[in-house]
C-alpha cells in the first residue's frame, strides 16, 4: 500500500503524467470499450456471420500491429502532438464506424482504429518512461495501467447496459465518440505541457 500509493502521489505531482492518464482513459472507454462490444452486435445487426466478425476483429489487430512496426522504424519528435492527434483520429473513425452499415467498410474502419490506437499509447508510455525517476518506474507504470485498463469493464458494462435499455448501438457509439472527441480537443487546447513534449535532436 506504501508503494501504491508513492506511485499515486507521483503520478498526481506530474501534469504531463495526469494529461497521458486522462488521454488512455478517453481511449479505452469511449473509443476502444465501446467498439469491442459494438462489433458483435453490429455484425448480427447488418446480417453478418461468424466470418465477418472475424475480419473485422482481425482487422483491428492488423492495424495495431502494421502501426507498432511503424513506430518502430519511424523516430517521432512530437510525441505528445502525435498521441493527442492519434487520440482525435481514432475518435473521428469511431464515429464513422457507428454509421457505417457495410461490414466490409467497417472491416477497413477497424483496421485504421487499431492503427490510430498503437500513436496514442506508445509515444506516451515511451516519454513517462524516459521522464520518470527510474526508482519509482514500476510503480507509475503500474498506475497507468490500472488508470487505462480499469476503464474497459466500465465501458462494457455502460454500453451493454445502454443496449438492454433498448438503445440504438449506433446511436450509443456515436454519442461514447462524440463525447470522448469533445475531451481530446479540449486536452488539445489545454494541455500545452503535454502537447510540447518532444524529443530533441
Amino acid at each position: 500500500m506504501k508503494d501504491l500509493k508513492e506511485g499515486f502521489s507521483y503520478v498526481k505531482a506530474s501534469k504531463f503524467l495526469v494529461t497521458g492518464i486522462l488521454i488512455l482513459v478517453t481511449l479505452n472507454f469511449f473509443a476502444f470499450g465501446a467498439i469491442t462490444i459494438a462489433i458483435p452486435i453490429l455484425v448480427e445487426a447488418y446480417g453478418g456471420t461468424p466470418i465477418n466478425l472475424s475480419f473485422i476483429e482481425v482487422g483491428m489487430g492488423l492495424g495495431m500491429l502494421t502501426s507498432t512496426a511503424v513506430l518502430g522504424i519511424v523516430k517521432i519528435r512530437r510525441r505528445g502532438l502525435t498521441s493527442i492527434m492519434g487520440l482525435i483520429a481514432v475518435l473521428v473513425i469511431s464515429v464513422g464506424f457507428s454509421q457505417v452499415p457495410n461490414l466490409y467498410v467497417l472491416t477497413f474502419l477497424a483496421f485504421m482504429i487499431g492503427f490510430t490506437m498503437t500513436f496514442v499509447a506508445i509515444p506516451f508510455f515511451t516519454s513517462a518512461q524516459e521522464n520518470t525517476d527510474p526508482r519509482i518506474m514500476g510503480r507509475v507504470m503500474s498506475v497507468i495501467f490500472l488508470a487505462m485498463n480499469g476503464f474497459d469493464p466500465l465501458a462494457y458494462a455502460g454500453v451493454t447496459l445502454l443496449v438492454t435499455r433498448g438503445l440504438d448501438i449506433q446511436n450509443i457509439v456515436l454519442c461514447f465518440s462524440l463525447i470522448g472527441l469533445m475531451i481530446a480537443l479540449l486536452i488539445l487546447w489545454r494541455g500545452r505541457s503535454y502537447r510540447e513534449d518532444k524529443v530533441t535532436i
